[in-house]
């Protein structure tokens, strides 16, 4: 199911490149990207002083299991295609962030003697 929903993740990107690229300039990714790092650190900090469990509320507290709320609210309550648009980008970034902290939790990890 996971690989269903990230290729559909993908495709609606590839559908709609041409609103992907003019929201490039807009200002709009800076604010999804800052929102998606402060989620992150604001999770990662507030986890507590266990250290197992900081990487695992970090991440968790990224947007990337609620694209499909989003993408119903915003279809459902905007007419313009930017909307879903920006969603799917925001969902992407997320993924891609999210991918690199796991990747680097992960190294972590190994490096530290049990």
């Amino acid at each position: 199911m996971a690989q269903a929903s990230g290729f559909s993740l993908i495709l609606l990107v590839v559908l709609n490149i041409r609103s992907v690229l003019g929201a490039i300039g807009s200002g709009a990714i800076a604010a999804a990207l800052i929102l998606i790092v402060v989620s992150f650190v604001f999770g990662y900090v507030l986890a507590g002083p266990g250290g197992d469990t900081k990487p695992r509320l970090g991440p968790g507290n990224g947007a990337a299991q609620r694209v499909g709320g989003a993408l119903v609210v915003g279809a459902q309550n905007f007419d313009a295609t930017g909307v879903l648009v920006m969603i799917l980008v925001g969902a992407l970034m997320t993924l891609v962030i999210l991918m690199v902290a796991a990747g680097e939790f992960g190294r972590r990890t190994q490096a530290e003697p049990e």
